[in-house]
């Protein structure tokens, strides 16, 4: 779920004046706590925008496939569904 996620963040985030790091800090913002902290605490941590939605679509995989779980938050499923409600903050 992690990488339709990202898609559908990457389509929401062309059309907002977000560049850098507030684009990474809305993103993080979408992710779970639980990818969220493992990716800052990371012996190298992501710095960009893209090594934030590359390295959180392959931790969320491999936690999909070693527990059955989806690691992403409420959020993410409203843009998924197509709300139109689902803004970055101002």
């Amino acid at each position: 779920m992690c990488d339709e996620y990202v898609q559908e963040f990457k389509k929401v985030a062309r059309g907002s004046s977000y560049e850098r790091r507030p684009l990474i800090k809305e993103f993080k913002r979408g992710l779970s706590g639980a990818i969220r902290r493992k990716l800052a605490k990371a012996e190298k941590p992501p710095t960009t925008i893209g090594e934030w939605q590359e390295r959180a679509v392959r931790l969320d995989k491999n936690q999909s496939i070693t527990n059955g779980h989806l690691l992403i938050c409420d959020w993410c499923f409203r843009i998924l569904k197509g709300s139109k409600n689902v803004k970055f903050r101002q």
